[in-house]
Formats: C-alpha cells, sequence, structure tokens
C-alpha cells in the first residue's frame, strides 16, 4: 500500500513536470498544499490532479489505520516485544 501511495505521488510529479510545473522538496504533510497550488488556474489539471488527490488521501488514510492496527498486533505479541 505504501508502494502505491509513492507510486500516485510520482505519477502526480509526473504530469505537472509535462506541464512545466515542478514540486520540488516538500513534505508528505505540505504535498497536497503545494500541488493545489501548483495547479490553481489550470482547469483541466485541478480536475485530473483532483481525482489522483483524493486516491492519494484514501490510500493514505487506509495505509495509516493498518499501520496503527499492525503495531497494536506487534505490542501484543510476546515475541515482537523481545
Amino acid at each position: 500500500m505504501q508502494g502505491k501511495l509513492l507510486d500516485v505521488e510520482l505519477s502526480i510529479r509526473g504530469i505537472l513536470r509535462g506541464y512545466g510545473l515542478k514540486v520540488g522538496e516538500v513534505s508528505r504533510g505540505r504535498f497536497e498544499a503545494r500541488i493545489r497550488e501548483l495547479t490553481a488556474g489550470h482547469a483541466i489539471l485541478e480536475t485530473v490532479i483532483g481525482a489522483m488527490l483524493a486516491a492519494r488521501m484514501a490510500l493514505w488514510n487506509e495505509f495509516t489505520r493498518l499501520h496503527r492496527e499492525m503495531l497494536k498486533i506487534a505490542r501484543a505479541d510476546r515475541v515482537c516485544r523481545r
């Protein structure tokens, strides 16, 4: 799931690069804001990238939920706590 999240982020960067827009270094938390900043005023990009950002957000939410569950399992397992 984490790999697919990265794939979506890299795809977004690639699409924007085709329009001459570079994201640059940005934290995962600021990624969406930076992308929206770059696509503002470009109707087609706002539509396409908006859908990709929604998919990214869904992947991120599920990844964090799954990660929390795995941490709970690991904390409860005697072998993992050694």
